[in-house]
């Protein structure tokens, strides 16, 4: 008589062990669970003592191969991104009031953009190991003096580290999505929207400017910084 099925498919069974750089094994078990087969005698079963930090993983091949891609993308130490948001006008203002991390990105945007003034509209830091999205309001001084503008904002990222040659390692941004919405303080009528979607490397540290745009008949322009945390 063949072998009954929870015979078979033990005798296919393998073990692997996974040893973790940045998330505990314990915060990861009741996550990965579900990717086991669920045939008898498959186990998942978190390390944590005397410095070891890991999971021992036992199923079909199968399933430790996507065990193993599962957690190359959650074992990732954690990223903060410094988001600033500006707007580009054509009349003078006040561009000193730029905060002083990004006057050396106020130099190069003066030189290939032609606009005459840079206000900050708005800065946020977040901070995540895997993909982050929010969303926010923010009051920006009109032009010419006018009174003040609203600003609603979302956002929507995917972040995850490479390593690279050297030991070097890249902050992997994909699908990092900003859409803004302005309209005068009061005003009636359907707000003007801006976009920046794309995906973007930077090194540990490294000052991008991601995208620029239009809002009503200004620019918009996104300027990140990244940093991994040990």
């Amino acid at each position: 008589a063949p072998p009954a099925p929870a015979a078979a498919g033990s005798s296919a069974f393998r073990t692997k062990l996974f040893v973790l750089q940045h998330r505990s094994a314990k915060s990861l078990k009741g996550l990965l669970t579900p990717l086991l087969s669920g045939a008898p005698g498959s186990s998942l079963e978190a390390m944590d003592k005397e410095g070891v930090n890991a999971l021992t993983a036992r199923d079909f091949p199968e399933n430790l191969a996507t065990l193993e891609a599962a957690l190359k993308r959650l074992d990732q130490p954690e990223v903060e991104l410094h988001i600033h948001v500006l707007l580009a006008r054509k009349e003078d203002g006040p561009s000193a009031s730029v905060p002083p991390e990004l006057q050396d990105v106020l130099k190069a945007l003066r030189g290939t953009l032609n606009y005459r003034s840079f206000i900050p509209a708005t800065a946020f830091v977040v901070r995540t190991k895997s993909g982050f999205s929010g969303e926010g309001v923010a009051m920006v001084d009109g032009k010419g003096g006018r009174g003040s503008e609203r600003m609603s904002i979302d956002y929507a990222l995917d972040v995850k580290v490479q390593a690279q040659e050297g030991n070097a390692r890249l902050i992997s941004i994909g699908n990092f999505r900003l859409d803004a919405r302005m309209s005068a303080e009061g005003e009636a009528g359907t707000p003007q929207k801006g976009r920046i979607w794309t995906s973007l490397s930077l090194k540990d540290g490294e000052k991008v400017v991601v995208g620029t745009s239009t809002l009503k008949d200004q620019g918009l322009i996104l300027v990140v910084t990244g940093r991994i945390l040990k």
